[in-house]
């Protein structure tokens, strides 16, 4: 065997190992994505903090985190398309994708928004075992969760809309021949 045929083999070789790793990474996001849904959850069962100051509070919480992070993202696209003229970069998020990956952040926005939504269920329910009674800050957690969710929706909203709209615009008129 040849120097060329050594470095050929030593660079496929190479080459095998990175994509095993980056599969392995790729299948490790969905368990650790679980895991801290659960975490998150199982803390919001044992908080009690609620009991102090629950009844005290209304609707509001609840109304501004469900309206938060949507009006920030309408906000920013709307600086974005109309200011900047700028297309708006997207990649859906799934269970998969690297929520650390922050060249998209609609992938960690997604994670939060899951964990925020699940684990505020959790305290929701335990509370009510707790002590047969609910307040509406209970909501809160699961409401800015649902807003940050809603927030994602209205990004890929737009992209697709943008895209769609691009393609119109590129095709070329074709003309009949006859």
């Amino acid at each position: 065997m040849d120097c060329e045929g050594v470095a050929s083999f030593s660079f496929a070789k190479t080459r095998i190992r990175s994509i095993q790793t980056l599969e392995l990474h790729m299948n490790i996001w969905p368990v650790l994505k679980i895991a801290l849904i659960i975490i998150a959850t199982v803390g919001s069962v044992f908080d009690t903090s609620y009991a102090e100051f629950g009844n005290k509070l209304g609707w509001e919480p609840i109304v501004a985190g469900l309206l938060f992070f949507p009006s920030i993202v309408l906000v920013g696209v709307f600086i974005l398309k109309v200011i900047f003229r700028r297309k708006l970069g997207f990649e859906e998020p799934s269970w998969r994708s690297n929520p650390l990956d922050f060249s998209h952040p609609e992938h960690f926005c997604h994670l939060a928004g899951m964990v925020l939504l699940i684990s505020g269920g959790g305290g929701f329910v335990a509370n009510y075992f707790r002590s047969g009674e609910w307040w509406p800050v209970l909501f809160a957690p699961g409401a800015l969760g649902l807003g940050v969710l809603i927030g994602i929706w209205f990004l890929k909203v737009v992209y697709v809309n943008q895209s769609v709209i691009s393609n119109n615009k590129i095709q070329p008129t074709q003309k009949k021949r006859g």
